[in-house]
């Protein structure tokens, strides 16, 4: 009789399986379909267990201590390799990497010392390549006023700085983004004058001419947020004057024009958006008629479903006040999380679809910032500013098992008074989280900048 091997693996599984009898096709089949689930229960980590078994790993500083640079921005691919980027104070945009497992590697110098002192965006591809783009100062006046980019394949080398935005008029540049789709298509955003402008580039090919996204307001955009889904699918988001504004992007289609989103005294908060283009945005908002009181804030929120050219109109998540921030896995859950007047950090988790339930006290002490991703398995981590017992500055991380609260709080690092600390900056991969941060140094006049992270 025929001798028959199936074998399976998986990321966290291996499941081998021998007939060497001679079954019949029915029993087979019946074998198959059992190796399948086995291997699939086994490969699918309940998020608790993977919450409970990860632990950040010890602080990394990399830039020297003797510097002021600028808030580091940060990214991880799908295997877990990291970058992270800052300004030196030559105004130099820098890089250094890691692979998965590993440790940094050397500074590497991205362009000429010309760089504003904003973080600089960094961004993968699925396939490992890297992206990173910054404002530029070139000339002798005050304001930025070109975007620079480079590119890295993946193993490679990171390639000299492309121009792919410049204003004579020296029209000041503000809060460049990155976003990048399942095909490989980078796009850039940032600020310029009234508007806020966007410029792409598809794999293998140059940068496209930058387009403005119409502002119906003659303000100047402020706190903008922008997000990108696998389909090509975008958001930007900003504040006027009079309100908040969203504008969207169909897949590689020309943006919208922005629309009112929510009235004025709407401060924003972030926008996260998952791979089949549901996005969802959320804000602080207060009543203006009592004086924008703490008594009288709120966080808000709106959906956008895939195709959709609007969002759905505003809700509440609760009556409280803070700056909010959101993430979004790829089924669509969505968690936000924000403080409290006094300082304690909450959460409100939102399946796909459907509302937001109990609000949950995830730390009952002072903290600012707070930052959160998921990762592929279900897991959120978290980063925020927080202060030790004698009022020194600490940089904090979490890890937040949706519907299982938060698995203790760990200090990543410190900054004794007088010392100074900035809010950390946070990505994550299918398995695992990465945060950076730039910290004051101990008896030093300057700070630097540092990691830590899970996988």
């Amino acid at each position: 009789m025929p001798t028959t091997q199936v074998a399976m693996q998986g990321r966290n599984s291996r499941c081998v399986a021998v007939s060497r009898g001679g079954p019949t096709p029915g029993a087979l089949v019946a074998r198959l379909l059992a190796i399948v689930f086995v291997a699939v229960a086994v490969s699918s980590a309940d998020p608790a267990i993977v919450a409970a078994q990860s632990v950040w790993s010890a602080a990394a500083s990399l830039s020297p201590s003797r510097e002021m640079p600028s808030p580091p921005g940060i990214a991880v691919d799908g295997r877990g390799d990291e970058i992270v980027t800052w300004i030196d104070d030559a105004g130099r945009p820098m890089a250094r990497s890691r692979a998965s497992g590993g440790g940094f590697g050397r500074p590497v110098v991205l362009g000429p010392g010309a760089a504003l002192r904003a973080a600089p965006r960094v961004a993968f591809d699925r396939s490992g390549n890297a992206t990173v783009v910054w404002l530029a100062r070139p000339g002798a006046s005050g304001a930025a006023n070109e975007v620079e980019a480079s590119y890295r394949r993946r193993g490679g080398r990171f390639a000299a700085p492309t121009r792919i935005f410049g204003d004579a008029g020296g029209a000041e540049l503000d809060s460049p983004g990155l976003g990048v789709a399942r095909d490989g298509r980078v796009s850039a955003f940032w600020i310029a004058g009234h508007v806020v402008d966007v410029a792409t580039r598809a794999p293998g090919k140059a940068w496209s001419r930058a387009t403005p996204i119409a502002n119906p307001v003659a303000d100047d955009p402020s706190l903008p947020s922008y997000a990108v889904a696998a389909n090509g699918d975008a958001v930007a988001v900003w504040s006027n004057d009079d309100g908040l504004y969203a504008a969207i992007r169909r897949g590689n289609r020309r943006f919208g024009a922005g629309a009112l989103l929510a009235p004025a005294q709407s401060g924003q908060g972030g926008v996260a958006i998952d791979p089949h283009g549901d996005a969802i945005t959320v804000w602080s908002h207060c009543d203006p008629a009592e004086l924008c009181q703490p008594s009288s804030m709120s966080i808000m929120y709106a959906t956008r479903a895939p195709g959709a050219l609007s969002f759905s109109a505003p809700q509440t998540v609760t009556p409280s006040t803070g700056a909010p921030s959101v993430t979004m896995n790829d089924r669509g859950d969505a968690t936000v999380v924000w403080t409290q007047p006094f300082g304690d950090l909450m959460a409100a988790e939102r399946p796909a679809g459907g509302s937001f339930g109990a609000i949950e006290t995830l730390a009952p002490h002072p903290v600012s910032a707070p930052a959160a991703c998921y990762d592929g398995r279900g897991v959120v981590y978290l980063a925020r500013l927080g202060a030790t017992a004698a009022g020194d500055f600490a940089e904090e991380a979490s890890i937040l098992t949706p519907g299982a609260g938060l698995d203790g709080t760990q200090i990543l690092a410190v900054a004794p008074a007088p010392e100074s600390a900035f809010a950390p900056s946070i990505a994550c991969s299918a398995s695992g989280g990465a945060i950076a941060w730039t910290i004051g140094v101990t008896g030093v006049s300057g700070a630097q900048v540092q990691e830590a992270h899970v996988n």
